[in-house]
């Protein structure tokens, strides 16, 4: 019941965030912490659980604990892995647009609003 208390917060940012139209990621960065948080008490849940069911075999409960939690651990890392490949292939316009910029030579002319055509150096 105190987690729920504790996690109130992140529910109604939920609730509001996502219902609005329009959504970015920087919304969501004061949840983060909120997040990390639920996603600890999930793993404990989990852990409780798993040991209350192998209570039976307390010899293999440590193993079977260390098994689940190290899982979630593996999907987390590859999930992070997968958004870290997204982030970086489909979010990378304005680096190369940048390197674009940089690799204009100074003698290209450009065209100004109202003074017609100069040079890069003018």
């Amino acid at each position: 019941m105190v987690a729920l208390y504790l996690l109130a917060p992140m529910y109604m940012w939920f609730a509001i965030m996502f219902t609005a139209p329009h959504k970015e990621e920087r919304f969501l960065f004061p949840v983060y912490p909120l997040i990390g948080f639920s996603a600890s008490l999930v793993l404990y849940i989990i852990w409780k659980t798993t040991a209350s069911c192998f209570a039976y075999f307390y010899k293999h409960m440590k193993e079977a604990s260390i098994l689940n939690i190290s899982g979630f651990f593996i999907i987390y890392i590859a999930l992070s892995c997968c958004r870290i490949a997204a982030l970086e292939t489909y979010y990378r316009a304005p680096m190369n647009l940048y390197k674009d910029v940089y690799n204009i030579p100074e003698s290209n002319p450009i065209i100004l609003p109202g003074k017609g055509m100069a040079s890069v150096s003018q």
